[in-house]
């Protein structure tokens, strides 16, 4: 299966974009930062990672700098 990780400090659109991937059978991991997302890439290896540009503290660009 698929793992997918979404990234979005807005829990509504977090939770909307989470629901809909996992209704259509991908795995789906969430996080509220930019912090919190590349520990969860360390942990779990997604093959795509979906990414608020911006977020406090740390953007979605920045981390996809990181990535």
């Amino acid at each position: 299966m698929t793992q997918i990780l979404v990234v979005d400090d807005d829990l509504l659109v977090l939770a909307t974009t989470a629901i809909g991937l996992q209704q259509i059978g991908y795995e789906v991991f969430q996080a509220v930062s930019g912090p919190s997302a590349l520990k969860i890439c360390q942990q779990e290896k997604p093959e795509l990672v979906l990414l608020d540009i911006r977020m406090p503290n740390m953007s979605g660009i920045d981390v996809a700098k990181v990535l």
